[in-house]
């Protein structure tokens, strides 16, 4: 069969294929457009998941540094606590050795005073007197074993041997704060 078609119509339907055509173009154009949205969309909305799943982890991370700096806040708090105390006994053990340092001096400078001997074994301390009698006498008694009358002054010898060679040996107790000659040395062999 054949059909008559004007010119205006036939025209009219040209120009609606080419529009047609047209907007099968732009129809691919936007699903083009749509999809990359779509892909866009969810690379979205994978980065938003990645974000909050940090953030979570974030949060959390925050939470353990927080508690961490709380307990070492507590433990720095205990720690000048002691050390507060520490500093405390510190100054009263330097009162209590300023103490017993002057009553060390005063006792020095009365054995000093009163001519007191120290008694050495080996060169060790074994007694203090108050004569050189009572020294010697100390060592003389049996049981420390110096031989009575063997006892030399350092004139006597031409060198002392050490102290820690000599069985007994008595020193006039002298202070060490005042720069004196030596103290008299008297040992016996």
């Amino acid at each position: 069969m054949i059909r008559i078609i004007r010119t205006t119509a036939l025209a009219a339907l040209h120009e609606t294929a080419d529009r047609a055509v047209e907007l099968e173009d732009k129809l691919a154009v936007a699903r083009t457009d749509h999809d990359d949205a779509r892909a866009e969309l969810d690379a979205t909305r994978a980065a938003l998941a990645r974000a909050r799943a940090a953030l979570t982890e974030a949060t959390a991370t925050i939470t353990a540094l927080t508690t961490a700096r709380d307990e070492a806040q507590q433990h720095a708090d205990g720690l000048h606590e002691v050390l507060r105390q520490c500093t405390r006994e510190r100054d009263a053990a330097r009162a209590e050795a300023r103490t017993a340092r002057a009553e060390v001096i005063e006792l020095r400078d009365a054995l000093a005073a009163a001519g007191t001997v120290v008694l050495l074994h080996y060169g060790r301390v074994h007694s203090i007197h108050s004569s050189q009698a009572a020294a010697e006498a100390a060592a003389e008694v049996a049981r420390h074993g110096a031989a009575p009358g063997r006892w030399v002054t350092p004139g006597e010898v031409a060198e002392l041997p050490p102290a820690s060679e000599v069985p007994w040996r008595w020193i006039r107790y002298l202070p060490r704060t005042t720069p004196t000659p030596a103290a008299p040395v008297t040992e016996a062999a």
